[in-house]
């Protein structure tokens, strides 16, 4: 199940297919909500993820949003595998990639 959806957002992240990708994404979302049983940490970060979704949105085209989008489902693809210590490693660089980006937005506006 993982396995194909980490599949089908990288094949959304190839083409910008932005509608499909965030569908999948919030799919994602839910199924890590899911295996969290914490109702009060998914509570905390619903708000979190769509302001992420937003900023990305408002990013549109840019290869900021793509090389995001591509490591994402990098993370995903990890974690259908099984593989923890590989999917932290990515979602630290993908902290590390937004940061960066925001910072160079800000720098340049």
């Amino acid at each position: 199940m993982l396995g194909q959806l980490a599949e089908d957002m990288a094949a959304c992240a190839a083409t910008l297919d932005l509608v499909g990708y965030y569908r999948l994404d919030s799919e994602f979302d839910g199924i890590i909500d899911k295996a969290a049983d914490n109702r009060f940490l998914t509570d905390a970060m619903k708000p979190v993820h769509a302001l992420v979704r937003r900023f990305w949105y408002t990013q549109r085209g840019t290869e900021g949003q793509q090389e995001a989008l591509v490591q994402h489902a990098r993370i995903v693809r990890a974690a259908a595998n099984g593989d923890a210590p590989l999917a932290r490693g990515l979602l630290n660089e993908l902290y590390d990639l937004n940061e960066k980006y925001i910072l160079r937005l800000l720098s340049s506006a």
